[in-house]
């Protein structure tokens, strides 16, 4: 994300109809944990955010966003509140059309509170507005290249490799929503993006999506069945649509998320600071050229090295070969493998059977 843009004045601090240029519309939406919800929304007005932001937040607790942030921009669920992506960014939109006549090709954009949302992930966002104007997208969904498999978070599936630095987004191929530990597994074997919980989509996009499920466009009508509609995740809900979404990775710091009973000895629990399903250990390996990841002996029953990228040479105590972007490798137990990388070298491990340390190296053998 290296293309750069100015961000506007346009929506005032009380919640007018005061009209101007905005680059983009931002929506915070307002968690359960006041002090985390309050620290991000530091951080938006650090990055410059603030004229054009909206807190989205349920009608009864209003008092307390103006007890710890004062007179700032706030849209008020109706009650009862549906503590529901969806409902909040349906009911913000009606509001934000209605009061700025904003037009259907209008950038929005939901954040939800998060460890990773600090001003420098705020201004990554603002740098990426610009490029999404200009694309042919209806919607986009924020990404990190996860370290491990965590379950409990939520998945974006791309159709190819999600490239940094380039303005070209890959096409979401799927999405999921709080991962199973298999999920979790098989999406970090396939090379899934970790989502950040950030989905920007144009108003049209809204107005597509809430016409498929029933819902009103204008405010009061939404007030009088706020309390009826679906309880839809809203990335799940945009990417079921049959527009165009597209994925955008976050190269900068993101903290990994804790995962359910995480820290618990028990089979399905995160230890040692690896994520560990029953006797299986899945690792995202980058190898500089000239580099080795050896396992010398027999300390597992079977490995598999999917190549994401780059070129290497499989060297085991029968045999030889190159392998390349996309290939699997599998071996059993005895064979104490090599991966030599002759390139720049990106790969998914899984190793099952007993924990057994790797080795790096410069030269084939692991020394």
């Amino acid at each position: 994300m290296t293309r750069s843009a100015t961000i506007a004045t346009g929506v005032s601090d009380q919640g007018d109809d005061t009209e101007g240029v905005s680059a983009m519309y931002w929506l915070l939406q307002w968690g359960n944990d006041d002090a985390a919800s309050e620290r991000v929304w530091r951080h938006m007005e650090q990055a410059g955010m603030r004229n054009s932001a909206r807190i989205v937040a349920p009608i009864d607790l209003l008092a307390s966003v103006r007890a710890r942030l004062g007179d700032v921009a706030v849209v008020a669920e109706p009650a009862p509140p549906k503590n529901g992506e969806f409902a909040a960014a349906a009911y913000a939109c009606a509001y934000l059309r209605d009061r700025l006549q904003l037009p259907p090709d209008e950038w929005v954009c939901m954040l939800q509170p998060g460890d990773g949302v600090d001003e420098t992930f705020c201004r990554s966002l603002l740098r990426l507005e610009h490029t999404l104007r200009e694309s042919t997208a209806e919607a986009a969904f924020v990404g990190v290249w996860p370290k491990r498999a965590r379950f409990g978070q939520s998945y974006i599936v791309t159709e190819r490799v999600a490239a940094t630095g380039t303005g070209i987004y890959p096409a979401v191929s799927g999405f999921v929503s709080k991962a199973s530990m298999e999920e979790a597994h098989d999406l970090f074997v396939r090379g899934a993006l970790q989502s950040c919980g950030v989905t920007a989509f144009r108003l049209g996009a809204m107005d597509e999506l809430m016409r498929a499920h029933g819902v009103p466009r204008q405010p009061e009508s939404l007030i009088r069945c706020y309390g009826s509609l679906p309880r839809l995740d809203l990335r799940q809900a945009l990417f079921q649509l049959a527009i165009r979404v597209v994925a955008v990775v976050y190269d900068g710091n993101w903290p990994e998320q804790p995962a359910i009973d995480e820290g618990r000895n028990k089979e399905g629990a995160r230890l040692g600071g690896e994520w560990r399903m029953p006797e299986v250990i899945v690792r995202r390996r980058r190898l500089f050229p000239g580099e080795a990841l050896s396992y010398p002996g027999s300390g597992f029953r079977e490995l598999s090295w999917t190549i994401v990228r780059g070129i290497g040479i499989c060297e085991t105590k029968q045999t030889a070969y190159a392998v390349g972007d996309g290939e699997i490798v599998k071996l059993g137990a005895g064979e104490e493998p090599t991966l030599l990388a002759c390139t720049p070298l990106e790969l998914i491990e899984v190793l099952t059977g007993a924990r057994r340390r790797s080795v790096y190296g410069n030269t084939g053998n692991g020394a």
